[in-house]
């Protein structure tokens, strides 16, 4: 989230380019990720899966865009610059990342619903949402709320619900490589004659 604030301040700002280089290729898919991991499709059942969509996503959105625009409106005393806004906010140019998650969630959601626990299948339905994304993005009807950025975007989905599945393995196997390699190296370290002496005698 830090690295989304500089992006938006820094802009306009010398060599941002640079900074834009490193950064825009995580941010994103990072989020998604991230919501993949915290994704929860309420059972499979549609009501409280559209219900909570509306809670956590469509009322803060609508409200944060409420808020924006009337205070820029105001601030500019311009009524055509508020009707122009709201037209952006479902074109996908203003505040974008809402309408595009809350499309991307209920398409994943159809994804698992669908698949009913067959991961193959899964995977299969996430691979033709990507592939379909570059078979829609010069489609300009598109744009309006990110469908074709909303595609795209289940296979981070994905990836960070895969994270939560085996996140007991994944524990366990960073704990493993940490122990082996880092306490390890560190043990070596600090007793580096013990360790000496004792490879010297066993070879005796």
């Amino acid at each position: 989230m830090i690295f989304v604030i500089i992006w938006h301040i820094s802009s306009g700002v010398q060599g941002q380019w640079i900074y834009n280089l490193f950064t825009s290729p995580i941010m994103i898919p990072l989020f998604f990720a991230i919501s993949g991991y915290l994704f929860n499709d309420c059972g499979g059942h549609q009501i409280p899966f559209i219900q909570k969509i509306g809670k956590y996503l469509v009322l803060p959105w609508l409200s944060l865009a409420l808020i924006k625009g009337t205070s820029i409106a105001l601030f500019r005393q311009s009524s055509s610059y508020y009707i122009e806004y709201i037209e952006n906010l479902f074109n996908g140019t203003n505040l974008w990342y809402f309408p595009c998650c809350i499309l991307a969630e209920i398409m994943f959601f159809y994804i698992l619903k669908f698949s009913k626990g067959r991961h193959f299948i899964e995977l299969m339905l996430v691979l033709v949402f990507t592939i379909l994304r570059f078979l829609l993005r010069n489609i300009s009807a598109c744009s309006y709320l990110n469908i074709h950025t909303a595609c795209i975007c289940q296979c981070f989905l994905f990836l960070g619900m895969l994270i939560k599945r085996n996140e007991l393995f994944l524990n366990s196997y960073i704990k493993r490589r940490v122990v082996y390699y880092g306490g390890g190296n560190l043990y070596n370290f600090m007793f580096p004659n013990y360790v000496y002496i004792s490879l010297h005698v066993s070879k005796q």
